[in-house]
């Protein structure tokens, strides 16, 4: 496991991307707003709802068929640092217990509800494999940790069987 200051601080090239697996406490959401976004089925890419019409300039297709996909940045710590870390759809449906179509009617029809489901993110101790790059953009560079995969119970014991060794041995 590697703790969230090396990985913050580790040296590496703009583009280079490193993968580690960390232990840590989710905080919350670092964002408000939606936990989706609109993925176009034939392009692979974001889609924007403009005046009740889906766009995307790749397809250039007026309503292309979309499907929503979860997209969040969860804020999390250790005892070393925190760190905002990017979640997209299979991983969040795993925080989150439900597909994103059931999040979105939630939310339209009962925002109490949803915002228990939101908040009951925070807290969990979990094990995250992510990975790490140094992007740039405009004239900043900034490290992006993506997570790749998701495992719940921190508090597992793996225990090892003593060796035993024999009298002849000693």
């Amino acid at each position: 496991m590697t703790n969230l200051q090396n990985i913050n601080t580790s040296e590496q090239s703009l583009g280079e991307v490193k993968y580690y697996s960390t232990r840590v406490v989710i905080k919350g959401l670092n964002e408000e707003g939606n936990l989706w976004y609109n993925l176009c089925n034939t392009c692979k890419s974001k889609v924007f709802i403009i005046n009740g019409i889906a766009k995307y300039s790749k397809c250039s297709k007026d309503n292309p068929e979309y499907s929503l996909r979860y997209l969040i940045k969860l804020r999390v710590e250790d005892i070393s640092a925190i760190a905002i870390f990017t979640v997209f759809d299979n991983e969040v449906e795993k925080l989150i217990g439900m597909p994103v179509t059931n999040l979105e009617k939630i939310k339209a029809s009962n925002i109490e509800d949803y915002n228990d489901i939101i908040i009951n993110i925070s807290d969990k101790k979990m094990i995250f494999s992510v990975n790490v790059q140094d992007k740039q953009y405009e004239n900043q560079t900034f490290r992006s940790i993506t997570v790749q995969s998701i495992k719940e119970g921190s508090d597992e014991v793996i225990e090892i069987e003593p060796k035993r060794i024999k009298l002849e041995e000693l």
